[in-house]
């Protein structure tokens, strides 16, 4: 099944709610321009691979211009998403400086997906399972011709691995460097796990991730009410 919006809420009406991702209103709002990054970066990588398959097409002007065009829209995309997510959750920044892309817009974009696909998941693994690393995966399926296929959101995987090249200087067409790119992706993505978990830690609940939960004493004097209510319940029925 295609990984598209129109799927997303067919499928959704056949989740149990429990299964559902929880979600505020600020990944609501930095969403809508994720999704215009998303399709910015999308139309120029389809050009610029269009170019290197047919090499001749840099000989012409016209579509090395439109290439330089979609370029700079991807990167206005990039910095507009970029500060979006910044204004709902400033923390952000630390991270960008711990990994040493303060200075790439495109870099940070591919980071505040990250962060933003990451709401929701209380286990590392669980995010691993979504972002199709590590193996087996319990998504495993078997298609109708019998081959094996895994199912995982590939946008998720494509931004990750797109920042592991930039975050660990790798070279996608150096074979050594190669080799050490999906060991690299499970060492970054578990940086920013951490990054994440620390932040909720340090007691700043839903400042990272804007998934805010409640305290140790909120989730006390509520199972204290509703022991209570449930007692005062019970002695009316009684009376």
């Amino acid at each position: 099944v295609t990984k598209n919006d129109y799927n997303d809420a067919v499928l959704l009406a056949f989740v149990k709610p429990k299964f559902w991702k929880q979600v505020d209103w600020r990944y609501i709002e930095c969403w809508n321009y994720m999704a215009l990054w998303r399709d910015a970066e999308k139309s120029y990588w389809r050009l610029e691979r269009r170019i290197e398959t047919y090499p001749k097409l840099r000989q012409d002007k016209e579509v090395m211009s439109q290439l330089e065009t979609e370029r700079v829209k991807m990167i206005n995309a990039a910095e507009k998403f970029v500060q979006i997510v910044q204004s709902y959750y400033p923390e952000i920044n630390d991270l960008f400086q711990r990994l040493g892309i303060e200075e790439d817009a495109i870099a940070k974009a591919y980071c505040c997906e990250i962060i933003l696909e990451m709401q929701g998941y209380r286990k590392f693994n669980w995010f691993l399972k979504k972002a199709g690393i590590g193996f087996p995966l319990p998504t495993l399926l078997k298609s109708r011709q019998g081959r094996k296929v895994y199912i995982y959101d590939k946008r998720l995987r494509h931004a990750l691995h797109q920042l592991t090249l930039k975050v660990y200087h790798l070279d996608l067409y150096n074979d050594a460097d190669k080799r050490k790119i999906p060991k690299k992706m499970f060492k970054l993505a578990k940086r920013i796990w951490n990054w994440c978990q620390k932040m909720i830690g340090d007691g700043r609940v839903g400042e990272a991730l804007g998934v805010a939960g409640p305290s140790r004493n909120e989730r006390v004097e509520s199972f204290a009410t509703r022991h209570r209510t449930g007692s005062l319940r019970k002695q009316g029925s009684n009376g």
